[in-house]
């Protein structure tokens, strides 16, 4: 992916400025959160009740729907996450940090493709907790899980 979009992705996530975040989309953008659910275009991710953008820029929740289960949610101090770059395997990805009493934990990661400065495709890797561990180790990053599904 183009470096400079990775860096306006999260410019405008940790400014938490939706609407610059979305207008990095194209209108044929995917985003998916990989086994829960995937979104078409700019408008979808940025829903306050359902989008997926909308909903990784607040703090982590577990209530009648679903979410994060609450033992994994020991420790974390229910803030909203940052956003970084890190380059993995000759490739760049996004790592985002959650504020833990013992410290930032990486919770999720996302991969995305890009077409020139416009990004055509996100995958948040938040409840497939292999992977994220796996990365995380490599990079010698603490993280925690989420558990591999959103619904209760």
């Amino acid at each position: 992916p183009a470096r400079a979009a990775l860096d306006a992705f999260c410019a405008a996530f940790n400014a938490r400025d939706l609407q610059r975040l979305t207008a990095l989309l194209l209108e044929s953008a995917t985003v998916e959160i990989v086994g829960v659910v995937t979104e078409y275009g700019p408008d979808a991710p940025k829903d306050p009740r359902t989008g997926s953008f909308a909903g990784t820029l607040q703090p982590l929740t577990f209530d009648e729907r679903g979410g994060v289960p609450v033992e994994l949610l020991e420790g974390y101090l229910g803030t909203s996450p940052r956003c970084e770059v890190r380059a993995y395997h000759g490739s760049s990805l996004l790592l985002f940090w959650y504020d833990h009493e013992q410290g930032p934990l990486v919770r999720t990661l996302m991969t995305v493709e890009t077409d020139g400065d416009r990004i055509t495709r996100v995958r948040n890797y938040f409840f497939s907790p292999d992977l994220l561990a796996e990365v995380c180790t490599e990079l010698g990053v603490p993280y925690a899980l989420n558990g591999y599904r959103y619904w209760r």
